[in-house]
């Protein structure tokens, strides 16, 4: 799932600077709209970041309560 969505930007990333390469503007425009880009991908990059490192907390706290209450069932065997 990581590669596809680092595939994806990347994918976007591309498209977006060949468009904005290709399309004629002046130098004025076109350094505007690279700089709109920019932004809007840096801020969609930070968001996915955020959404990416809460699922990551999540999941570590999921399997540390698993290994807690495993470990307490071992601890609690009579042999």
């Amino acid at each position: 799932m990581k590669d596809f969505i680092k595939g994806a930007i990347f994918g976007a990333v591309v498209t977006g600077v060949v468009v904005a390469l290709t399309t004629p503007k002046r130098g004025t425009e076109l350094r505007d709209d690279i700089a709109t880009m920019t932004n809007d991908l840096y801020t969609k990059g930070m968001e996915k970041a955020h959404e990416i490192k809460e699922e990551s907390e999540e999941l570590i706290e999921e399997k540390k309560e698993y290994l807690t209450q495993k470990l307490d069932e071992l601890a609690n065997l009579e042999f």
